[in-house]
């Protein structure tokens, strides 16, 4: 899930581009998509996006070539084009070491233009709990009654220490490698779509869960992100700007559109069993 809200804000930021019916030809703009926490390999992807005529598609291109840079108090790192996806650069070398606390920066020049942004690694979730391990649903099979969406069955209660009101999202992340339904009579077209689901943004020290929305008997990781106040900020922003066309997304990129954020993390395990 390292990227979970890469594709989630792509999708929206590409969406929600348009602010009136005639906008015109403007030039490139980079957009950045970039998540930062102590568990993952520092890693950006840097797109442009060309708004055209109401009449002519958009369109969205990935950017090579940059010099793209990390940086902590200490010192700026270089980061490296990724041989195997175009835009993207990534930093590997063990000497650069993301921690609590510390604030980040990244930076590149796009067409003689500073392109910049910062942000701070937010504490991992404090005890976090699920009220159960183990979840039981009855299979539904052809001619069989009862079970899967819509049976009488309780909630999975997640909960954390919020003492900051800090933001938070909750993923519930399928892991197996086949699909084994709960309700074998419907026909899931695309199942990863649904067996894995990340929420909104909460500021709470609670979710719950339907054991009915799990779509598939096995395991999942139940997966807490403490997620900084810009990100959430922003997937509001991005989701209200998709319902008017006239609102204009924010961003924390200086002389960009998109995200440079940071979290932490902390996962559970919950099987689902007929």
């Amino acid at each position: 899930m390292k990227y979970l809200a890469v594709v989630s804000l792509l999708t929206l930021l590409f969406s929600c581009a348009k602010t009136t019916e005639d906008i015109t030809i403007t030039n490139d703009l980079p957009v950045v998509s970039s998540f930062i926490s102590p568990t993952s390999t520092p890693s950006v992807l840097i797109s442009k996006l060309v708004l055209f005529e109401n009449d002519i598609s958009d369109t969205v291109n990935n950017i090579d070539g940059l010099e793209v840079y990390l940086s902590d108090i200490d010192a700026k790192y270089k980061m490296t084009s990724d041989p195997n996806k175009s835009g993207r650069y990534n930093y590997t070398d063990s000497v650069f070491i993301v921690e609590v606390g510390e604030e980040y920066y990244l930076e590149f020049m796009y067409k003689d233009i500073l392109v910049s942004s910062h942000t701070k690694v937010p504490a991992k979730p404090e005890n976090y709990e699920a009220s159960a391990t183990v979840i039981s649903l009855v299979r539904i099979t052809e001619g069989s009654t009862g079970g899967g969406p819509g049976q009488n069955v309780g909630n999975l209660d997640l909960t954390w220490d919020n003492p900051d009101d800090g933001y938070y999202l909750v993923r519930y992340e399928y892991l197996e490698s086949t699909y084994d339904p709960v309700n074998e009579n419907i026909e899931i077209d695309n199942p990863a779509e649904v067996a894995s689901v990340t929420s909104t943004p909460i500021q709470d020290s609670m979710y719950s869960i339907r054991a009915n929305k799990f779509q598939f008997f096995g395991h999942y990781h139940l997966i807490l992100y403490k997620i900084t106040e810009d990100y959430a900020a922003i997937y509001e922003s991005l989701n209200q700007s998709s319902l008017d066309d006239l609102s204009e997304p924010i961003t924390n990129i200086n002389n960009g559109k998109g995200i440079f954020a940071s979290f932490n993390s902390d996962t559970l395990l919950v099987n689902v069993i007929p």
